[in-house]
């Protein structure tokens, strides 16, 4: 679902986005009957993801905001507690700041904070992810 909507009568200068989606995975392992993990969810499938975003934009600046969802899953085909994978949710923010030239070209600015929880989460198992970091991006456009 994506939502976008202008002020009224001011639409160059005011812009909001919401977006959001979920998704139920019931992804099962159906290749050998006789196999002991079938019918088991394949790996590194979560069962239920989520992710919801809001953007807001105003003369050339940005605001974002993101949250990913990833329930719980598990690392190899076998359905058990020795392999499975905690949920995570990640939320992330940015702000920036577009320039457009008369001759054509546009700078943008971004700042960005990434993992707000500072949770090291595991997407693959034994590689967690990095806790809070922060980037400069520095976008140039002919």
């Amino acid at each position: 679902m994506i939502w976008d909507c202008c002020l009224p009568g001011r639409k160059k200068e005011w812009r909001f986005v919401i977006n959001s989606s979920y998704s139920y995975n019931k992804s099962l392992d159906m290749t050998n009957s006789e196999s002991t993990t079938y019918e088991n969810q394949i790996p590194y499938t979560p069962f239920h993801s989520s992710t919801a975003g809001l953007a807001i934009d105003w003369k050339g600046f940005g605001l974002n905001t993101n949250i990913i969802y990833s329930g719980f899953r598990y690392s190899l085909n076998e359905n058990s507690y020795a392999n499975y994978l905690e949920s995570f949710t990640d939320i992330s923010i940015n702000v920036s700041k577009k320039i457009e030239l008369k001759s054509g070209p546009i700078f943008e600015l971004t700042l960005a904070a990434n993992n707000l929880l500072n949770k090291n989460y595991e997407v693959i198992r034994s590689f967690p992810m990095p806790g809070r970091y922060y980037q400069f991006i520095f976008q140039f456009t002919l």
